[in-house]
């Protein structure tokens, strides 16, 4: 992507988050208005508040458009090569997480993966072989201890608890 194209959608997607904040000021003002209005709704005309979160919709689309597309692209570094002004980092419209675009993932991982880590395939397990010695015989390993629990005193053991003496 050019980086007078990169700029311009930089310029439009700060324009189209601009008026978000706008509409969402505007949303939250009709809201208050038609909730505290007595005279009924004329029914051929929507309540202003869905008229302008038709809108807020639109501009969410319109913003989810340009990351995506700035997202794509090649990445250039403003200030490095060109000399202009470095990028600034970007705010997430309300209603969105923020994403720190600014810190690189590591290589190799794949950022859609929860946890950030990537899946390994499994090894198949093959079937175990029991152990014989040297006379023949099948040789097992000695049982577990159990822990003992005083439950003499009537309490159950849990965690935080001190044994009376």
């Amino acid at each position: 992507m050019h980086p007078n194209q990169q700029q311009l959608l930089q310029q439009r997607l700060q324009a189209f988050r601009h008026e978000a904040q706008q509409l969402q000021a505007q949303l939250q003002r009709a809201q208050q208005e038609e909730a505290d209005s007595t005279e009924p709704q004329p029914p051929e005309q929507p309540p202003r508040s869905e008229q302008i979160r038709g809108r807020l919709m639109e501009v969410d689309r319109s913003i989810r458009q340009i990351m995506s597309q700035l997202q794509h692209a090649p990445h250039h570094m403003p200030g490095v090569q060109d000399g202009g002004p470095p990028m600034t980092q970007l705010q997430a419209p309300p209603g969105f997480p923020p994403h720190d675009a600014g810190s690189p993932g590591k290589m190799g991982e794949d950022p859609m993966t929860p946890g950030g880590k990537k899946k390994r395939p499994r090894k198949p397990k093959a079937p175990k072989t029991p152990k014989v010695d040297a006379e023949g015989k099948k040789v097992k390993a000695p049982p577990k201890k159990k822990k003992k629990k005083d439950t003499d005193d009537g309490s159950d053991g849990g965690p935080g608890e001190k044994k009376k003496k």
